[in-house]
């Protein structure tokens, strides 16, 4: 699954699939990082960029993201 996970790829996050945040999470990723086991599951790091509702980039963001929670959006 982790090799799936490219860098310039958006991906929305559901709030209960990621670690720590409000809200479903739309993240462009700029790094994968190396999964983690956990009690709850295989949770991977991503490092990327927050996009809005609209697709305006926000703020850079470093996550835990649980592979069970990941769905890819559409590209361009």
């Amino acid at each position: 699954m982790t090799r799936a996970i490219q860098p310039g790829q958006v991906l929305k996050i559901p709030e209960a699939h990621y670690l720590y945040g409000l809200g479903d999470l739309v993240l462009r990723v700029t790094e994968v990082g190396t999964v983690q086991r956990m009690p709850d599951g295989d949770w991977l790091k991503l490092k990327g960029v927050q996009l809005a509702w609209n697709g305006t980039e926000m703020r850079e963001r470093e996550v835990l993201v649980r592979l069970s929670g990941l769905i890819r959006q559409p590209g361009p």
